[in-house]
């Protein structure tokens, strides 16, 4: 059984505060009867006052270490304090000392008092207590011939009974809190208990999208590459235009789906690992044209073969900054702008930029169908889809992991839109308080992704890149889209296999490309095994599915960069050529 910690204190403090008023009432009237020379009454007090001090201090000594309910040797110095208390009553009535029955009725109603205010001390023995003091007051009243204790006397017996009713009072009041509060106690026990399970089923249905996204990953992976090197073959095979029309619209819709696709998974991935506490918030300095401009000229293409604009404009000075986590703003950014060119059928959108009290507002405009009232609100739930026919697509999740996403960062979203003319998304940002030329390091490792010179310096056969992989998928598209990359590509799923086939290579691969994920060979011991063949730090594009995680190893070795699933082939093409540029 739980025990009240509460309540045992409120019980040890009433039991200190009655008795300590004993012991005060006592000394005080024995005090008053020596004063007044009253030597033959003081001295019958003697016994009396060393019992009730002794009682009191005994009572408060046992309600100390007897805490959850009254002993019955606290019971048995109760009673003592009662009977000793009606001893005094009788021996001072008896006395016919006016004066000092008069002070012993008001040490009475004060006791009375005393006791009927503490709602815990409603016991049997002290009922007994308050009618003892009401029957001799009443008996002694009428007895005497003296008007003063005739009053007095009444005085008392009329606080008793009052003292009866009000103990009664606040007795039932006391039960009533006490049962009120169990009641508590048990509402919140249950509230607390259902708390829970909505927490565990809240992390396992983030475990299942974690681990569906994680399972979806893969095959993505490969669509993209397979995406890449269709889109490669198709370019190169010769067709009627009406039939090479129909193929690059074809094409450029299932781009367009792959990347949403892309988005969606991440997005869900990334909320996943924040809710199970995973991933944490890592928080950088990063410049905000340059940030957002970087991420813009990757939708561009998209953009125009869509026949739509893609626009920029910001009012900021390019060395202003913020603070917050590159990858999850970079997400939001991302998840934005492809909903925008997602509804977007003509026209097109623009990004625009600016600083209002202190707080960097980025706006995604479009010119899309627009958004219903009734649904602006809705929007940002999750499984909630725009009710257009000819636009339906996914399962409704990019704005709710948006909004998810950007209260992990302290930012927030507002929507404005009307039917017809379109809609504008404005993520709110903190701004930091200074600016700062310094770049980030992660700002710095995603600045590799920048559009390079796409050609190389020696000849294809000269460079060659290893492809670790235990995905047969992924090692196949690689090797289609090799000669459009102008290298040579040695694939297998171990270290093993790679040296088995690197026999006769005319020079020193200039790559590694290694997936994070492969479960054959652990992906450090695949590397340290090829340098350790070739003798040489051979650069390596580390395949991650988790790029937080793995990103100890930029700080372990320079030479490796990581590359987050699933990506784009371009993507590869250019962090390719980026590494080949670099001197050796």
């Amino acid at each position: 059984m739980n025990v009240n910690t509460k309540q045992l204190i409120e019980n040890l403090g009433n039991s200190i505060f009655a008795n300590l008023g004993n012991i005060c009432m006592i000394i005080f009237l024995y005090f008053w009867a020596s004063n007044n020379s009253h030597t033959e009454i003081c001295n019958e007090l003697n016994v009396p006052i060393i019992l009730i001090i002794t009682f009191s201090i005994m009572q408060i000594i046992t309600r100390s270490f007897f805490f959850k309910k009254p002993s019955v040797i606290e019971q048995f110095l109760y009673l003592g304090i009662i009977g000793t208390w009606v001893f005094v009553l009788i021996l001072v009535w008896t006395s016919n000392v006016v004066d000092l029955i008069i002070i012993l009725n008001f040490t009475f109603i004060s006791l009375i008092l005393i006791n009927a205010l503490l709602p815990n001390n409603f016991q049997l023995l002290n009922s007994i207590f308050f009618l003892s003091v009401l029957f001799l007051s009443t008996f002694f009243s009428f007895s005497t011939a003296f008007f003063e204790l005739k009053l007095v006397g009444s005085f008392t017996v009329s606080l008793c009974v009052f003292s009866l009713i009000l103990s009664l009072i606040i007795f039932k009041q006391f039960q009533r809190r006490e049962k009120s509060f169990k009641r508590l106690d048990l509402l919140l026990k249950d509230l607390i208990n259902k708390r829970k399970e909505i927490e565990q089923k809240g992390l396992q249905h983030s475990q299942f999208l974690a681990s569906i996204s994680h399972d979806l990953k893969q095959p993505m992976h490969a669509i993209n590459l397979y995406l890449g090197s269709l889109e490669t073959i198709l370019l190169n095979i010769k067709m009627k235009d009406i039939q090479a029309n129909k193929s690059f619209k074809s094409l450029q819709k299932l781009k367009q789906s792959v990347h949403y696709m892309n988005n969606v998974l991440d997005g869900l991935l990334e909320v996943s690992r924040l809710e199970q506490g995973v991933s944490k918030t890592q928080l950088s300095t990063l410049k905000v044209n340059l940030f957002f401009k970087k991420i813009i000229n990757q939708h561009i293409k998209t953009t125009k073969e869509l026949g739509l604009r893609l626009e920029f404009f910001s009012n900021l000075k390019n060395e202003t900054t913020i603070t917050s986590d590159f990858r999850l703003l970079e997400r939001i950014f991302r998840n934005l702008l492809s909903n925008a060119i997602k509804y977007t059928k003509k026209g097109g959108i623009r990004v625009r930029v600016k600083e209002e009290f202190n707080v960097i507002k980025l706006s995604i405009i479009d010119t899309g169908p627009g958004i219903h009232p009734s649904m602006r609100k809705k929007i940002f739930n999750e499984f909630t889809q725009i009710d257009y026919s000819h636009y339906k697509r996914g399962i409704g999740l990019g704005l709710a992991i948006v909004k998810k996403l950007a209260g992990k960062i302290g930012a927030y979203i507002n929507l404005k839109s009307h039917l017809g003319l379109g809609s504008i998304f404005i993520l709110c940002l903190p701004k930091t308080s200074s600016y700062n030329s310094k770049k980030s390091c992660i700002v710095e490792n995603e600045n590799l992704y920048n559009v390079l010179p796409q050609v190389t310096t020696t000849d294809a056969s000269e460079t060659i890149v290893l492809v670790v992989d235990q995905d047969d998928d992924t090692r196949n598209a690689i090797e289609i889209l090799s000669p459009n990359f102008g290298i040579d590509v040695v694939t297998g799923n171990s270290s093993k296999d790679i040296i088995s086939k690197t026999s006769n290579l005319p020079s020193i691969p200039k790559i590694i490309i290694v997936d994070g994920s492969d479960l054959i060979e652990e992906p450090l011991t695949t590397i340290d095994n090829i340098q350790e063949e070739f003798n040489k730090e051979i650069p390596v594009i580390f395949i991650t599915d988790d790029i937080e995680n793995e990103s100890l190893l930029i700080k372990s070795n320079q030479k490796v960069t990581l590359l987050q699933k699933p990506f784009s082939t371009s993507k590869l093409h250019q962090l390719i050529q980026s590494i080949l540029s670099q001197p050796l």
